[in-house]
């Protein structure tokens, strides 16, 4: 049986002084789930891993292939790419009500302020679901 996280729960144990460390929320980061749709799952982890580097900075690169791999599905190739597609769907994020967004304001802010920082990182989650032999 499997337990799914759920988002608060997830960041609420991604807080500084929560007693979880950065291999737990790692862990619980990639047992959560999102959609099955690629677009929405693209969204709602990177939204999600936005959050927990506001309190986890250091994590983000870690968080990243899960981030990266519905991109990659929806044929996203380059880190640029990612990156401006990650745009589109911030701002059209921006417009549901509030109660279904899956960024806030400070992981918006995280997004636009430290995600250019991480494109070589991106570019290789990339590389290595590029190299994977087609199943």
């Amino acid at each position: 049986m499997t337990i799914r996280t759920k988002r608060s729960d997830l960041l609420t144990h991604a807080t500084i002084g929560s007693g979880f460390t950065d291999d737990e929320i790692v862990s619980e980061f990639e047992a959560y789930q999102t959609s099955y749709n690629a677009e929405a799952a693209f969204c709602g982890f990177l939204g999600m891993a936005c959050e927990i580097a506001i309190q986890r900075p250091q994590l983000i690169e870690k968080l990243l292939p899960t981030v990266v791999d519905p991109a990659y599905a929806m044929g996203i190739g380059s880190a640029e790419e990612f990156i401006e597609y990650a745009k589109v769907l911030i701002e059209h994020d921006a417009l549901k009500d509030p109660k279904y967004r899956q960024f806030s304001k400070g992981g918006t802010d995280y997004f636009h302020e430290f995600m250019n920082g991480h494109l070589a990182a991106i570019q290789n989650v990339l590389n290595k679901l590029s190299s994977l032999p087609e199943a």
